[in-house]
C-alpha cells in the first residue's frame, strides 16, 4: 500500500509473494506520479529484505527517492 502523506490518498497492490514488492512499488509509483502530476520524493518502508536488497536500493538512488525506514518491532 502506498499512502500520500499530504492527502492520505492510497494505492493498493495485492501480492502473492514478498519478492513481488519491489516491482509493485515501481508500478504504483508510476501510477501515483501520473495521477498526481508530482514525483515521488520519499519512500517509507519497514526493514524487510524485499526493500533493502541492492537492486531496489539502486533503483531508488537512480530515481532520487529518499529512503526512510520504520523503527524495528513497532507497528
Amino acid at each position: 500500500m502506498l499512502v500520500n502523506d499530504a492527502t492520505r490518498y492510497m494505492w493498493v497492490a495485492l501480492l502473492t509473494t514478498k519478492d513481488m514488492a519491489a516491482d509493485a512499488i515501481k508500478h504504483l509509483q508510476a501510477v501515483a506520479e501520473k495521477q498526481s502530476g508530482k514525483k515521488l520524493r520519499t519512500l517509507r518502508t519497514d526493514n524487510g529484505r524485499e526493500f533493502t536488497v541492492g537492486e531496489f536500493t539502486a533503483y531508488c538512488a537512480e530515481e532520487g527517492i529518499q529512503r526512510h525506514y520504520s523503527t524495528p518491532y513497532l507497528p
